[in-house]
This record gives structure tokens, sequence and C-alpha cells, in this order.
């Protein structure tokens, strides 16, 4: 009799104390404080990023054989379905992206729609895994393209809301990181554990990452629910002036436009009931600001630049050093070690602010891009060109990658204070994030495509040249509107200068403005007399 009773107590002490893991009205869940905590939901996005850029490369050695073994793909043809499969990933991402920004942003909790997607990312591993017909292959790539979008929107979107745009840049730095370490270690792994164990054995460390990044993902608090408990975490009020010019603004700089640099209004209007913009997501409304505009151009720029690389170096470096696969694949590791650097890019952007840095960037992303042309001959003087060349590409491209998402959350949050009331508390840093990802997956779509046709048609010296001048196209307009039109500020900076210079009444309290019963002059007793005689 008592072996049911005692079996039922522990299976209620058990739902009890899965219930205060979790958290109620009345208690706060266990380790609130270390869950919820910067350190940890750093660490949180940057795995689930790293989780989706690793699994997404760890497959890449592998399917040209998976299309020939077990599809029955023709050799020849592997390479263009490998292409297609790309591509889908790509169009996938570019699609989920400014949804899954919209679905995050008007969620209670970007927690489901994080979860969701890890989901998704799970699914289509296992499909990839057991796939043996091109169309189930075509599928697995459209979920983790979904999956992808899912994952960078609603990472930086917690990170914006747990830390703020005074930190946004460092942290957003770790995350490229994350990144550019998946990017070198997946294919890495994924050819070894082939080669060594077989072609299951590399689904199953795939696995081993969402496993862990399950655990991760459900032990986290982000920080719109941790203020149930503790109103004093997640992201402080916007700042009255913002990070990028920390001297420049004026009061009235959460007011007026100033800072959106020839901004397009279409922005909701005030005191109207109907307007026809009330009706309209936010990250379409967004689009109308110059200052996000420019920060989207530097996504499709780094997407478009590493995509164009991706597709034609390995051509190039085969065509000229005679190098196989196996030495395509380690160049890039020229290209993608100096990313490392993009932490420390982002604390300076946090503290100087992005302006100077993204338009900078530009232009010294140029340089090596276009000095790519004179690696003409084979010789180990033009490998080692060739070698330093990418890797200043690669640093490079880091002083304006990093900074461009700190300017989309500065002028978001630019974008907020002018009208609290149609953004909401929630407000809108995921479907801006949302926009960006769309942009670096077009650039992922367009990039291939530019330095293939370029190279096949103009030649390996005119496409080098075509991405420079694109990579210099936006140093001046970044340099005037990143961070708020820089003619206004001055402007505004010289008549704050000329106020501080006028004389001190113009500055009476309203104490001082009221006259006092002395000052008052007492009327003309004659002049009563006159005018009552006279009615």
């Amino acid at each position: 009799m008592n072996n049911p009773q005692q079996a039922d107590t522990a299976h209620a002490n058990r739902c009890r104390r899965l219930w205060r893991w979790w958290g109620n009205n009345n208690k706060p869940p266990r380790l609130l404080q270390f869950r919820s905590s910067k350190p940890f939901i750093l660490w949180v996005c940057a795995f689930s990023v790293f989780s989706d850029i690793f699994l997404y490369g760890l497959i890449v050695p592998v399917m040209p054989f998976a299309l020939s073994d077990r599809i029955g793909v023709e050799p020849g043809d592997a390479q263009k379905w490998t292409s297609i499969l790309l591509t889908v990933y790509a169009a996938a991402l570019l699609v989920g992206s400014p949804i899954c920004g919209w679905w995050a942003d008007k969620s209670n909790t970007r927690q489901v729609p994080f979860m969701f997607g890890l989901l998704l990312l799970a699914g289509a591993t296992l499909m990839l895994a057991l796939a043996r017909t091109l169309t189930l292959l075509v599928v697995a790539r459209i979920l983790q393209g979904l999956s992808g979008s899912i994952v960078w929107v609603i990472a930086l979107a917690m990170l914006a809301d747990r830390v703020g745009s005074k930190e946004i840049g460092a942290h957003i730095g770790t995350i490229v990181l994350a990144r550019s370490i998946a990017t070198i270690a997946a294919p890495l792994i994924g050819g070894v554990v082939y080669a060594k164990v077989g072609y299951y054995m590399v689904y199953v460390t795939a696995f081993i990452f969402l496993g862990a990044d399950i655990v991760f993902r459900l032990a986290m608090i982000e920080a719109r629910v941790a203020r149930k408990w503790d109103p004093s975490i997640g992201l402080p009020a916007p700042q009255e002036d913002s990070v990028v010019e920390k001297s420049e603004g004026s009061e009235k700089a959460a007011s007026t436009p100033r800072d959106d640099c020839f901004s397009i209004n279409m922005q909701p209007r005030k005191g109207r009931i109907y307007h026809p913009v009330h009706y309209l997501p936010p990250f379409i409304v967004m689009l109308g600001s110059i200052r996000l505009l420019l920060a989207l151009w530097g996504c499709i720029v780094i997407a478009i630049l590493f995509g164009a690389f991706e597709a034609v170096i390995p051509l190039f470096v085969e065509a000229m050093f005679n190098w196989d696969s196996f030495g395509a694949g380690l160049v890039f590791l020229a290209l993608l070690i100096p990313t490392f650097i993009s932490p420390a890019i982002g604390r300076l952007a946090d503290k100087h602010g992005p302006r100077w840095y993204v338009a900078v960037g530009y232009v010294l992303t140029m340089i090596p891009v276009v000095l790519l042309r004179i690696v003409t001959r084979n010789t180990l003087h033009d490998k080692v060109v060739f070698c330093v060349l990418l890797a200043f590409c690669g640093a490079f491209c880091m002083f304006f990658e990093v900074p461009i998402h700190v300017e989309i959350m500065l002028s978001v949050e630019e974008k907020m204070r002018q009208n609290p009331k149609y953004y909401g508390e929630k407000g809108a840093y995921a479907q801006a994030f949302g926009l960006g990802n769309l942009m670096y997956a077009l650039g992922l779509i367009v990039g291939p495509l530019w330095g293939g046709y370029v190279v096949e048609s103009a030649g390996w010296e005119v496409m080098t040249l075509s991405l420079g001048v694109m990579c210099c196209a936006g140093a001046v307009p970044a340099a005037i509107c990143t961070g708020g039109n820089i003619f206004t500020i001055k402007k505004d900076r010289s008549s704050e200068v000329k106020g501080q210079e006028e004389p001190q009444r113009v500055s009476l309290s309203v104490e001082e403005a009221l006259p006092t019963p002395s000052s008052v002059q007492k009327p003309d007793s004659d002049a009563i007399r006159v005018y009552s005689s006279a009615v």
C-alpha cells in the first residue's frame, strides 16, 4: 500500500523541482541571476550561431560523395547540384529573416521561435542524413536555411535586449568570432570524420552539438522573461544621446529626425487617428531611414565579397598554383583567421561609435581586394602575396562588419524614440536584424554569380577591381550618415555653443521671470477718473 503512495510522492516532488526550475508567478526560477546574466546569454547565443554554421559546414565535404554514392547523381553533375543546394539555402535564409524578425518582436518571448528554429535544424539534419532523393535534400536545405534565419536574428535580438547599445559591439564581435571558428572547424572535422569513421558518424557528430545546444537554450532565461522577477535585468531605457556621438546631440534629438540623415518620412504621424503606415509592419517603415539603409548596404557588401571568394578562389588557385581541393581549403584560413579580431573592433565601436570604423573599413578593404590582381604567376612570391592579401581582406572587413550591426541597433533606437507608441514596448530589434540577415542572404546569392560571371567574361583582374569598387562605394555615404548626419550634428554643436554665450537673462527660471509686486507699475488714478466719467 505504501509503495504506490511513495512513488506518487516522489513523482510529485520531481514535478515540483522541475516547476521551480522554470519558476512561476510567485517564485523566480532557480539560478535566475546566472541564467539571465550577460555572459551566459552571450554564451548561448554564440553557441547557437556556432552550431548553425558548424552543421552547415560539416556536410560540405560530404555532400559531393552523398550525391554520387547515395542518390546516384552523375559525377559531372555533382558540382551543379551542390551549387543548387547552396542557393536554396540562401533563398530560404532570405525569405525567412524578415518573417522571423516580425514574429520575434510580436511574441511575448523570443524563446519560443528560438526553440522552433532548433527543431527545424534538427529535422533538417536528420533529413540530410537519411536522404536518398534530390527532393528530400532540397527540402532539408530549405529547412536549414529557415533555421539559420531564426538563429541569427533572435540571437542578435536577445543580446540587444540584454546588453543595450553601449555594449552591443563587443558582444556581436564575439558572435562573429563564433561564426569564424565554426566556418574553419566544420569542414575539417567533417572531412576527417567521413574519411576515418564513415558517413553516418558525421551526422552523429552533428547531433552531439545539437544536444548541447538544446540544453543551453532551455537553461537560458531571456531578459524579457527575467524582468518579471527582477526589473533591473535587461535593456535600460534608450539613451538620450546616441553612443555614436556622445556629446553631439541635444534634448531635441529624441523628437526630431536629424539623426536620420535625409530621412524619408515614413513614420506614423502623431495625432492622426488613421494613417496607412499604422498598418505596415515596422521593418517596412524602418526602410525609410537612410541611416539604416546604409548599414544594410554593409551587410550585402560583406556577403557578396565572401560569396564571390568562395566561388572563385578554389578555381583560381587550381588554375594558377595547381593546388588541389585541400590546398584550396587551407587558403581560406588566411581569410578567416584574421576575423578573430572582431571582438576588439566591437569594443572600439562601442567606445568611439561606428562612423569612422565603417568608412575607413570600406577603404582599407578595397586596397587588398584590388591588389589581388597582381598575383599572376606560379611562384612562391606570388603565393605568399596572395595569402597575405587575403589575410588583410579578412581583417579589414571586420572594421565595417561589426560596427554596421552596432549602427543597425542605434538607428532602430532612434526610430523607437521618435515614435514609441508605434513600435511598442517590445521594440523592433529583431526586425532590424532580420533585414540585415536578409541582405546578407541576398549577398550570398549575388556573390557567387558576380564572381563567376565576371571571371568568365572579363578575367581575374577585372573581377577583383569590381569587388574593390563595390567596397569603396559606401565609404563617403557612411562617413556622412553613419551615426547621424555629420553636417547637422556640427550645426547643432555650433548652436549649443552660441546658446551658452547668450546673456544669462535668456535662461531665467519661472520664478525669476514672474514680476515682483514692487516692480509692477501702479495705474494712474487720474486716468481712472477720466475713464469712469466717460462711461
